[in-house]
């Protein structure tokens, strides 16, 4: 159920901890807010693979990501901040700055169009399946950051989110 959803990037990481390299954030705690930031980049993957490979089940698709998007608002945009102060801590200047937000921000992309061929590239039967139990999947609870990734986001936050 919904097993390749949940593939780790690894190139993911090594973005977040190149951008971090000046900071002081520690190896593991870059991997740990790697995982958790990229959690938003597959399942927007996962979604835009599912609305092209079923496109009668994307209204229902979209509608549940957004729910899944208003529950996790808060850590979505501390995770977004965090991003960008890691970008900031490695950057000397505004100019460097720029460059740099447009560097990471281009490989997130790269990064999630790489996601997007993965899924595309699973047998159609059996992404077929996982589109169809998507939606259901975004509106439970085992798809809360802090349910799925309790030891991640315990190590960005400090604690596990009730």
């Amino acid at each position: 159920m919904l097993k390749q959803l949940f593939m780790c990037s690894g190139a993911f990481a090594v973005v977040l901890a190149a951008s971090a390299a000046s900071a002081q954030a520690t190896a593991e705690y870059t991997a740990n807010l790697a995982v958790l930031y990229n959690e938003r980049h597959r399942l927007v993957a996962f979604k835009d693979v599912c609305s092209r490979v079923l496109p009668k089940l994307r209204r229902d698709t979209q509608a549940a990501y957004e729910e899944w998007v208003d529950r996790h608002e808060d850590v979505l945009e501390n995770l977004e901040a965090r991003f960008l102060m890691m970008i900031k801590q490695a950057s000397r200047d505004q100019n460097e700055y720029t460059r740099n937000h447009a560097k990471y921000r281009g490989a997130v992309e790269q990064e999630r169009q790489a996601q997007k061929d993965a899924f595309l590239a699973l047998p159609k039967e059996e992404l077929i399946k996982e589109c169809k139990e998507y939606p259901a999947y975004l509106r439970s609870s085992n798809s809360d950051m802090p349910s799925r990734y309790p030891e991640e986001f315990s190590a960005v936050y400090g604690k596990k989110k009730q």
